[in-house]
């Protein structure tokens, strides 16, 4: 994990998180809060934190931000009726409204309201689709169409 600073400042902004490329799609989010919460309680000591974007990965990194991902695409109404409508066709504002409203990162927002932060907006690029594979892995049927973005990045303003 790194905390980087904007220009001069002594003050940490960005927050990037990663694990492993070894634990991709093996682990939780949830199960990595705890390492979140240790170092930055580490870093805090070293430096002044006033965050306003994070990096901690993408929806097929982690399983239960995966589900949570999949929950919520298949609630929202307006992704099936433009499945409906356009078939499998990207509608990046759409997707972004999505994980933001059905709170896909739940874990890091809860991380971020204890330290007095809430998630306000994110921004992603390179978009795909959740594939077969991965689907029928999960017990779900192969026919759902859930796009899935491979670089997510978080806002975050003070609460």
């Amino acid at each position: 994990m790194t905390f980087r600073k904007n220009g001069e400042s002594d003050t940490a902004i960005f927050l990037n998180y990663f694990v492993s490329k070894n634990t991709q799609g093996k682990t939780n989010l949830s199960d990595e809060i705890p390492n979140i919460r240790t170092l930055w309680d580490s870093a805090a000591q070293l430096v002044p934190i006033r965050l306003t974007s994070a990096n901690i990965g993408y929806p097929l990194e982690y399983d239960d931000v995966l589900q949570n991902q999949i929950a919520a695409f298949n609630a929202s109404s307006e992704w099936k009726a433009h499945v409906n409508k356009n078939g499998k066709k990207l509608d990046y504002k759409l997707i972004r409204q999505v994980m933001i409203d059905h709170h896909v990162y739940g874990p890091f927002e809860d991380l971020l309201s204890d330290y007095g932060y809430t998630l306000t907006d994110l921004s992603t690029e390179k978009h795909g689709f959740v594939t077969n594979e991965k689907l029928k892995e999960l017990g779900r049927s192969p026919d759902e169409l859930i796009p899935v973005p491979y670089m997510v990045w978080l806002a975050i303003s003070i609460q």
